[in-house]
């Protein structure tokens, strides 16, 4: 059940990432599991901030030398932002679960390949996709440095650091133009995700 509704959560970012956020919380993330579909569409606006404070800069060019922090979800498969995605796919094979939407982050559409604990979203650019978004679905995926949903954020700092974004219970890390994202609730973090839509802040 958790599974579940965290993958709800996953797919409500990708759907709803046109739609205005509002600035303050208008439920807290514990209410995805007891609230309707609406309710959890609201914790999601108030949770994933970043498409507020961060402006989208798409690549020149994609990347073939990995910058930014990588996750290796299984041996010899390294994921990067704007990484060409054909070589990754081919490699990890067909996805359990397959979905394409407008993209909010560049031009043409996304396309967000499921493979059971997590979801890689690419975009598209001269006839070629480009990672730029990989979301955790539940604890059985962990980040190259170890932190994993279900890990404190005292976990989390010991493996980042203090240097980070931090608003209502999501904390963000920036790297040679990527993000990190951890979102928690009572100081447990319910959902990670790697971005790669750009890092300038507009404050």
């Amino acid at each position: 059940m958790k599974k579940y509704y965290i993958a709800l959560l996953a797919a409500i970012l990708v759907l709803g990432g046109c739609q205005k956020k509002p600035t303050e919380p208008s439920a807290s993330a514990s209410e995805i599991a007891t609230t309707s579909a609406s309710d959890s569409t609201s914790i999601k606006e108030s949770t994933t901030t970043q498409k507020e404070t961060l402006a989208i800069a798409e690549p020149s060019d994609s990347i073939t030398v990995p910058m930014g922090y990588l996750f290796t979800p299984e041996k010899d498969i390294e994921l990067f932002m704007h990484k060409e995605a054909a070589s990754v796919l081919n490699v990890l094979g067909e996805p359990l679960t397959y979905l394409e939407a407008p993209s909010c982050a560049f031009q043409g559409t996304d396309r967000i390949y499921g493979f059971g604990s997590y979801e890689i979203t690419t975009y598209e650019k001269d006839g070629k996709e480009y990672i730029y978004d990989i979301y955790f679905l539940d604890d059985s995926v962990t980040t190259d440095e170890g932190i994993y949903i279900g890990c404190s954020k005292n976990d989390m700092e010991a493996a980042y650091g203090t240097e980070y974004q931090e608003t209502s219970g999501s904390y963000i890390y920036t790297k040679d133009d990527m993000t990190l994202q951890f979102i928690t609730e009572q100081d447990t973090i319910i959902a990670i995700r790697y971005n790669g839509a750009g890092q300038t802040e507009t404050q």
